[in-house]
């Protein structure tokens, strides 16, 4: 089965800890608002692995590799991929056997509680087995025969300081759901909270101080019971169904803002209920929130102490393709993902830029003296264009009247040419008026120039 965990270290750091077919178990980090790329715990192991938290922050990872033996993976910073690696226990089962190992790690040693096959078809015994400060395995001591609950033959929590609560049913004939408290010198006896002659198909537990919250499902031939118990100084409550319906998949506990919170999956479609004030639980209701299509159940461990109040689980539903997708069922998302990430990279250097104090003064002033010279210049720039303008229709008229004035000229010379009888002086005189009168029309047109006027014979 897929398998998954989530861990909230003290930096306030987000880990989701996984099952990849192809790659083994991997971690991916939770930073700047995305999920970072995968990073290899252990290659090629199986999909059996449990997490643990140290009390200096370390987490522990056990997992089986292909041939069942027994991996110790412990988080190093100054490992090259993060991770230590070591073979704890050779396998002596099938290969094809899966264990979940629980730790509870002090200063006494490395306390372990692990199912093994009984070889007698498929039931499982509950072996606890210690391993001493002087780097020695102790005998296995069995405890019971276990069945699985949704999955997995144990389900176990961490309260406090070397305390481990473990919650198993067993099924001889009758199937009992109960659990053991672990500390590193001794084990507990089993407390029953609930015997059936059906099957427990999945449970979900917290313990907060005193008190022990349970919530499992019955299954019979033709409906599934969603029931709830809980114990403090007193004992047992007495169970109370907070659903029935005819399929019910699994189940969670959380607390929000002050109050005990179900959710559950029903057919495929998540469903929730809150405790009131009086203990009793509001009847279910569709969560209309965004969910994935394959959800399933994951770990939750916090080394940042989480308060009763305001918020407390143990087990999330996530995306089983995605396992880091969390589906937080009126969970707020600001109160589960991280708002700041501290890092433990040093700061940039704070690059020193050189300003021109005197510069940047006058600033405003250059731009304003900028802007009144482009709009000197382009008034000055229109003004030429306008009197180019009109020059060029001057000269154009200009022009125009000299082409006039020269054929009055021709037809004037015409004219004198047919009467022979003109005295020459007086051809000559009018010649040389015509040319003056030329040489005027060419100054006006270009001043500054000095025009000659022509030979008597150029002019003829």
């Amino acid at each position: 089965m897929a398998n998954a965990a989530l861990v909230r270290t003290k930096e306030n750091r987000l880990l989701c800890l996984y099952h990849a077919p192809e790659a083994g178990v991997c971690v991916r980090g939770y930073e700047n608002g995305i999920w970072g790329k995968p990073r290899t715990v252990l290659s090629g192991a199986r999909d059996a692995f449990t997490v643990n938290m140290a009390d200096d922050g370390r987490l522990y990872v056990f997992a089986q590799d292909i041939k069942g033996n027994m991996h110790l993976c412990t988080s190093n910073a100054a490992a090259p991929d993060g991770w230590n690696d070591q073979t704890i226990l050779r396998s002596q089962m099938s290969a094809s056997q899966s264990a979940y190992f629980h730790a509870l790690i002090s200063e006494a040693g490395l306390h372990l509680i692990y199912n093994v096959p009984t070889g007698e078809g498929r039931g499982q015994q509950l072996v606890s087995q210690r391993l001493g400060a002087d780097g020695r395995w102790g005998v296995a001591n069995r405890l019971g025969g276990v069945s699985a609950i949704g999955g997995q033959p144990v389900r176990s929590q961490m309260v406090g300081r070397g305390h481990m609560i473990l919650l198993y049913q067993t099924c001889e004939p009758d199937c009992s759901l109960g659990y053991r408290e672990v500390a590193p010198d001794r084990i507990g006896g089993m407390h029953t909270i609930h015997t059936t002659g059906y099957q427990i198909t999945d449970a979900s537990f917290l313990a907060t101080g005193e008190v022990l919250h349970v919530l499992y499902i019955v299954k019979s031939p033709f409906s599934c019971q969603l029931i709830y118990r809980r114990r403090d100084g007193a004992g047992f409550s007495d169970p109370v169904v907070v659903w029935e319906a005819q399929r019910i998949d699994s189940c969670i506990l959380y607390i929000a803002e002050g109050r005990l919170t179900v959710c559950c999956i029903c057919n495929g479609q998540p469903f929730s209920c809150a405790a009131g004030a009086n203990g009793a639980f509001s009847h279910p209701v569709r969560v209309r929130a965004s969910f994935g299509s394959e959800p399933m159940k994951a770990v939750y461990l916090s080394e940042v102490p989480m308060e009763a109040g305001a918020f407390f689980c143990r087990e999330l539903y996530v995306e089983k393709v995605r396992p880091w997708e969390v589906q937080l069922l009126g969970i707020p998302s600001a109160v589960f993902y991280p708002i700041r990430i501290q890092l433990d990279l040093p700061a940039p250097p704070t690059p020193v830029v050189e300003q021109e104090p005197e510069r940047m003064e006058n600033y405003a002033a250059e731009r304003s003296q900028t802007a009144e010279m482009m709009m000197a210049m382009r008034a000055r720039v229109e003004k030429a264009a306008r009197e180019g303008a009109e020059k060029d229709m001057r000269i154009m008229a200009l022009e125009a009247r000299m082409r006039a004035m020269e054929a009055e000229r021709f037809a004037a010379e015409a004219r004198l040419g047919e009467r022979t009888d003109m005295p020459e002086a007086v051809a000559e005189k009018k010649l040389e008026v015509a040319s003056a009168e030329e040489v005027a029309l060419q100054e006006e047109a270009e001043p500054g120039l000095e025009v000659k006027a022509g030979s008597e014979e150029e002019a003829e």
